[in-house]
């Protein structure tokens, strides 16, 4: 046999073996399949499954927090006011106190409902940072329970009168941070 003679029988052995390995291995393919692979169905509905059992796992995590977290409860508790029942509750504490008039601007909805405010100071004797910080504490006395807070910048004193913005608070998660918030 001559040189290429040998490397044409080698290469066609060498063929015929690999193409037995891969029938092997397409038939032991075959065979186990089923047992050991999922169809397009099964896969479908183990992803499912899979989705659902986490989405309970959630569930399972929020109703425990629910009736266990000790700050959750406060923030249920919470009175949602709306803007009416604000401003006369707000006014009827403010008026307490001899701030009156108050007046509630036009409110800015985003994601909190923002409402700026004025008030005029009633007692004559309380001028300028005194007025500021007494009226402060009487608008966080008269909003503690509730969800709507004064906003960070405080109150501005003016000739008299005294403007600031409150904030509305309405989802569960907001309404949580704020109470974290009080608590810190």
């Amino acid at each position: 046999m001559s040189r290429d003679n040998t490397c044409d029988a080698e290469i066609t052995v060498g063929e015929s073996q690999w193409e037995k390995e891969r029938e092997e291995e397409q038939r032991l393919l075959e065979q186990y399949r089923q047992e050991f692979c999922l169809s397009d169905k099964e896969g479908t509905d183990y992803l499912l499954e899979s989705q659902n059992l986490k989405d309970c796992a959630q569930l399972v995590q929020k109703i425990d927090r629910q009736n266990n977290d000790p700050d959750y409860k406060k923030a249920q508790s919470l009175k949602k006011l709306p803007v009416l029942v604000l401003e006369k509750q707000l006014g009827e504490a403010l008026q307490k106190d001899k701030y009156l008039n108050l007046r509630l601007g036009n409110p800015e909805i985003d994601k909190y409902v923002i409402i700026p405010f004025t008030v005029q100071e009633g007692d004559q004797s309380r001028q300028g940072r005194s007025s500021e910080l007494r009226a402060q504490r009487v608008i966080k006395d008269a909003l503690a329970d509730t969800n709507w807070r004064l906003m960070s910048q405080g109150l501005s004193y003016r000739l008299g009168c005294l403007s600031g913005q409150l904030k509305g608070y309405e989802s569960e998660d907001e309404l949580l941070g704020l109470i974290k918030l009080n608590n810190s």
